[in-house]
């Protein structure tokens, strides 16, 4: 069809009362809200001298199906200039009544992002959903080359009128650039030229589609993967001490949890168990071949590999989780992960060691070897019912 997002069936009744209160409901609604801004915007060219048709929809007819959708729920007697206002109240009341995570709202909480920011960011992201739209930016923008959205026209379609000119693009979208959620496609270009390219990963993210599997650097884990802390086959001294880490972690006491242990023991279990009691995902990254270890150019191998981290991490209410194999008196420092500020998950081997400010606001745990009494409990729960003769 022509809408890529159908929203005939999804919003009948009532403004977005029938939408599914899940992330995937509230990017449907920021979507079509995106939506609207360009289609008022473009209705607003004639009088701004751009040449266009009053109604967009006869030069590009896909439009006209988004236009209808969204006019089907516009009351009546709203004017135009109020209908970006309104279709923003009636989600924030959609979004006051969620239960569930809601990525675009993480968003727009982040420092420096804010409603402007997240209208930007879905603006720019119109054309990962409809390639259709890559033609309409194209022409908004003429001469400048490419289908994205400049960052130049970020004021114009935010403005509901003629308050383009208090709006600071750069501003707007800074903290998006800064966490990764913006890229420029073309950087060589003057700054207002920029086109703003959402990275794929970010807008799977944004979408509530994550893959578990998220790419080559990193795999993204659901909090349903880890059990409960409780339930961890530890002993009973050491979970005492890790019951301890989300409350530190949540309230910024501890900047990072750093987990020790040999190969094959539960690392990864107990931080996802962590991340899980503070109803957190686990982004994981993946190691680089040759981590940034002393005596090393700093974080390297890391930085190209993380420079969407932040933004995952944000979208997808996820802690991130770095992994390193070190040999006796190396050292590694983590990767910076501008515009996330909040906590991370070390795992380390019993040898070497974190260095920098982060290493040293760490809560730093070493996962006891199981004694003969874990160790049964370990086999009873793998093998179940199932009966094994000798295993007491």
């Amino acid at each position: 069809g022509d809408a890529v997002i159908d929203m005939a069936n999804s919003l009948s009744t009532g403004p977005f009362d029938s939408i599914p209160r899940t992330a995937r409901g509230h990017f449907l609604l920021h979507f079509y809200g995106a939506v609207l801004r360009l289609v008022q915007y473009i209705e607003r060219a004639k009088a701004l001298g751009g040449g266009w048709p009053r109604r967009p929809g006869s030069r590009y007819p896909f439009l006209a199906h988004y236009r209808a959708e969204i006019d089907r729920f516009l009351p009546k007697e709203l004017a135009d200039a109020d209908a970006v206002a309104w279709w923003e109240e009636q989600i924030a009341a959609w979004q006051a009544q969620a239960a569930s995570h809601l990525p675009l709202a993480n968003l727009e909480r982040t420092p420096g992002v804010g409603s402007q920011g997240r209208a930007a960011f879905m603006l720019a992201g119109l054309v990962e959903e409809d390639s259709r739209f890559g033609t309409v930016l194209a022409q908004l923008q003429e001469p400048l080359p490419g289908r994205r959205l400049a960052l130049g026209l970020v004021s114009q379609l935010l403005a509901e009128s003629s308050q383009a000119a208090e709006i600071d693009p750069w501003e707007t979208c800074r903290a998006l650039f800064r966490m990764g959620a913006f890229e420029a496609a073309n950087p060589a270009a003057p700054r207002s030229e920029w086109m703003l390219h959402v990275p794929s990963l970010v807008w799977d993210a944004a979408r509530g589609s994550l893959d578990r599997v998220a790419s080559g650097w990193c795999v993204a884990h659901t909090q349903s993967e880890f059990l409960p802390l409780d339930q961890l086959l530890l002993p009973g001294e050491f979970l005492e001490r890790l019951a301890q880490a989300p409350s530190l972690l949540q309230d910024g006491k501890a900047k990072a949890l750093v987990l020790r242990g040999t190969p094959g023991s539960e690392r990864l279990q107990t931080a996802g168990a962590t991340a899980r009691a503070m109803q957190r995902q686990v982004i994981e990254i993946v190691p680089a071949p040759h981590p940034s270890v002393e005596g090393s150019e700093p974080h390297s191998a890391e930085e190209p590999r993380t420079q969407a981290l932040a933004a995952l991490c944000i979208l997808a209410n996820a802690l991130p989780l770095f992994s390193f194999d070190l040999g006796p008196g190396e050292t590694v420092s983590l990767p910076d992960v501008p515009g996330y500020g909040g906590p991370v998950i070390v795992l380390l081997g019993q040898e070497g060691g974190l260095r920098g400010a982060l290493a040293e606001q760490a809560m730093t745990l070493a996962l006891p070897a199981p004694d003969l009494t874990l160790r049964q409990r370990c086999w009873q729960s793998a093998l179940g019912a199932t009966p094994v003769e000798g295993l007491e």
